[in-house]
C-alpha cells in the first residue's frame, strides 16, 4: 500500500460522544457529533476489554479526539483521547438525566454523516453551561436547545415556540417511538 492511499484513510476528528452499543464480546460501536462530519458511527475494536486504553476516553457526554481509518462498513478509532469530560453532568441525576435527553434527541433526529456545526456548538455550549453551574430551570434549557433543533432541521418554522409537553409530543410524532430518557425524566420529576 502506498503512503498516499494510507493518508486518504486516516483522518482525525473531534467530536461529542452521544451513544454506545456493544458489538461482539469486545467492541463497541461509538456514535459521535462532530463539528466537520456531523452524526457519525465508528467502530472502536477492543474497547470493552479491562485492558483498553481508548475506554475511559469514549464514555458519554466527552468531547474527544479521534483517529480513524476509514473502511467499508464503519470507520475504525485507532486513538481516542478525552478534551473535555464533564464529570459534574455524572455527579448530579437531574443533570444526567436532562443530558441524556438532549444526546436521544440529537442521535434520534439528526442524519448520518451530514455537518450540523451550528447543532454541535450549540450541544457543546449547553454541556459546558450545565458542567460549570447547577441551572435551576432545566426544562428550559433543554427546550430551548430542542427547539433550535427543530428549526436547524426543517421540523419547525424558525421562530415558532411550543412548551415542553408540546415538544415531546411532536418529537415522538416525528420518530414515532418513546424516548427512553422521558421515562427517567417521568421517575425524578415526581
Amino acid at each position: 500500500m502506498r503512503i498516499k492511499d494510507v493518508i486518504r484513510k486516516a483522518y482525525k476528528t473531534e467530536g461529542i460522544v452521544i451513544r454506545r452499543r456493544n458489538l461482539g464480546e469486545a467492541d463497541k460501536l461509538i456514535t459521535l457529533l462532530s463539528r466537520d462530519y456531523g452524526k457519525i458511527t465508528l467502530l472502536a475494536k477492543g474497547i470493552r476489554r479491562i485492558s483498553s486504553k481508548k475506554a475511559p476516553h469514549l464514555e458519554l457526554f466527552n468531547l474527544v479526539e479521534v483517529y480513524l481509518i476509514r473502511s467499508r462498513s464503519f470507520n475504525i478509532i485507532t486513538e481516542a483521547e478525552a478534551i473535555c469530560s464533564f464529570p459534574r453532568l455524572r455527579k448530579n441525576l437531574d443533570l444526567l438525566a436532562y443530558s441524556y435527553k438532549l444526546l436521544e434527541e440529537v442521535d434520534t433526529l439528526l442524519p448520518e454523516d451530514e455537518p450540523y456545526p451550528s447543532v454541535f456548538s450549540a450541544l457543546y455550549h449547553l454541556l459546558f453551561d450545565l458542567n460549570q453551574t447547577y441551572k435551576p430551570n432545566l426544562p428550559m434549557l433543554v427546550n430551548n436547545f430542542t427547539l433550535q433543533l427543530m428549526w436547524e432541521l426543517g421540523y419547525l418554522p424558525k421562530g415558532k415556540t411550543l412548551k415542553f409537553d408540546e415538544i415531546n409530543t411532536l418529537l415522538e410524532d416525528i420518530v414515532e417511538k418513546r424516548f427512553k430518557s422521558d421515562k427517567l425524566l417521568t421517575k425524578l420529576l415526581k
